[in-house]
């Protein structure tokens, strides 16, 4: 009975995130932009149009896995992009349930596990419904949220092998395979996973008997798929961000993620104060831990490893956004934000096991109720379900676009992807840059030809990232009719003529 309340309650905290997204009670600029619709595009350009693979300009992270397989299911499926995608958040806080239950069942029985776990995901997904960032990645793919699923079962995989003597080459190949699939995939990975791994295997050797067998399974994974991901063997046309190492960033990144603690703070206090609270307490048990002695340590094997991986594994990532060229972003964050919800009531148990047994179901059970509160009462205030997203600016770009029979245009990247992916005309759209050079970004080189019919300009003149329709009229003439929708303004090209700078790519 206990277990049968705990796995409602999960259930019912997914199927009320994916409700609020069904009632488009999120930010749909966020959830239906360009890069959002990654997958999308690719499934209808390769699935349902035929397009080949070797001409698509993938992310930098291609997300092969588990990712691809995930959506490409849902859709077949679901049969609509707007389904598909609610089906992908509800499988992927499923899976984060799944996984944090057997992690937590190391430590602990079934019923106080699975709670455990209920109260990880309800939190995650009343945070995301409410669109606090990272953990609103739950409801995205292609937002490194598989990659933190991997982390978990690449943890999942790893702990039996500590202790274990001796180990197998079954074990040390599947190992390696999971982490070259996973780098292949996101080389975000090797940062999350990987060197916290090495790192800890190195610190605690003493405890792990054959680890350097294991970091021979990790370096040969994380070795093998960097290499395919540079061989081109899935991937023929690599892009990548121009990312360095910038010491003289330091102030300013660490002013961003100061900042993204605030605005967590504000939208979510309880879990930004959580995992505050959380990393204090490892920060002071990981003398003691790694020594392994004294008394203020995390004294089991596992919880150990548990323990300070998720503080290795989100130092080191603070370590490497703070002196980046990039950009800080919350998607990097996703497992220094949902490692304390997963592993906090694990490693409690493991410190103090009989009363974990005894008394822990109860108050993670009340917690998970709290938890769940707000998420219902945005539910109940957010109206009807929705069967599609339609915005009034594509029926406008849409109405255009029927009435010259417009069929190939180009836009801004923001604009490219997203119109062509919710427009009724089913256009071609190729992305292009503020000058008219085309953009080999997320895209495919079918997009692109020699002449097109519209372009999607700017409205406003002060619009720096849109092209400006004085440079596009400049090149290629006045156009048959200019027809401002929203932020965008289409100008008609019905007999063709209009190029890009350089011709078709």
């Amino acid at each position: 009975m206990q277990s049968a309340l705990a796995v409602l309650l999960a259930l019912l905290g997914v199927a009320g995130m994916t409700v609020v997204y069904l009632q488009l009670a999120v930010d749909t600029e966020f959830f239906f932009s360009s890069d959002a619709l990654y997958l999308p595009t690719l499934y209808d350009n390769v699935i349902e149009q035929g397009g080949r693979l070797k001409r698509w300009y993938l992310t930098p992270a291609p997300y092969f896995f588990p990712d691809w397989p995930l959506y490409f299911g849902l859709r077949w499926l679901a049969g609509t992009t707007f389904h598909a995608m609610a089906a992908l958040m509800a499988v992927q806080a499923l899976a984060l349930w799944g996984l944090a239950a057997l992690l937590a069942r190391r430590a602990m029985a079934w019923t106080p596990a699975l709670a455990g776990a209920t109260l990880a995901t309800v939190a995650v997904c009343a945070a995301a419904a409410g669109g606090a960032f990272p953990y609103a990645y739950v409801m995205l793919g292609s937002y490194h949220f598989g990659t933190f699923l991997l982390v978990l079962a690449g943890l999942l995989m790893l702990l039996p092998l500590l202790a274990e003597r001796p180990v197998t080459r079954g074990a040390q190949a599947g190992l390696a395979l999971l982490v070259a699939v996973t780098v292949l995939s996101d080389r975000l990975y090797g940062l999350q996973f990987v060197l916290p791994s090495l790192g800890l295997l190195v610190l605690m050797r003493a405890r792990v008997p054959h680890w350097r067998r294991l970091c021979a399974a990790l370096l040969a994974g994380c070795v093998a798929g960097v290499l395919l991901y540079k061989f081109k063997l899935l991937v023929p046309n690599s892009v990548s961000m121009p990312w360095k190492l910038a010491p003289a960033r330091l102030g300013v990144n660490l002013g961003d993620l100061l900042a993204m603690f605030d605005t967590l703070r504000a939208q979510c206090a309880p879990l930004a104060w959580y995992c505050a609270l959380y990393y204090a307490l490892l920060l002071t048990l990981a003398p003691g831990t790694l020594l392994n002695r004294g008394r203020w340590r995390l004294a089991g094997l596992e919880a150990a490893w548990l323990g300070m991986f998720s503080l290795c594994g989100t130092a080191g990532l603070l370590l490497v956004m703070a002196i980046s060229s990039a950009p800080a972003t919350t998607r990097y964050l996703i497992p220094a934000a949902l490692l304390p919800l997963v592993l906090g009531p694990l490693l409690l148990a493991a410190q103090w096991p009989r009363r974990a047994a005894a008394h822990g179901y109860l108050p993670l059970t009340l917690a998970a109720l709290l938890a769940l509160w707000p998420l219902a009462g945005k539910v109940a205030a957010s109206g009807p379900l929705r069967q599609a997203y339609y915005p009034e600016t594509v029926a406008c770009v849409d109405r255009v676009l029927a009435l010259y029979s417009l069929q190939h245009g180009y836009g801004g990247y923001w604009d490219a992807g997203w119109l062509a992916m919710h427009s009724r005309q089913r256009p071609t759209v190729a992305p292009v840059k503020a000058d008219l050079a085309p953009l080999k970004w997320i895209t495919t080189l079918d997009n692109f030809r020699d002449n097109y019919d519209f372009a999607l300009v700017a409205a406003d003149a002060a619009d720096g990232e849109r092209p400006q329709p004085s440079l596009v009229t400049a090149r290629s003439g006045a156009p048959q009719a200019a027809v401002t929708c929203g932020p965008l303004q289409v100008l008609a090209y019905p007999s063709g003529g209009l190029r890009l700078q350089g011709g078709a790519p």
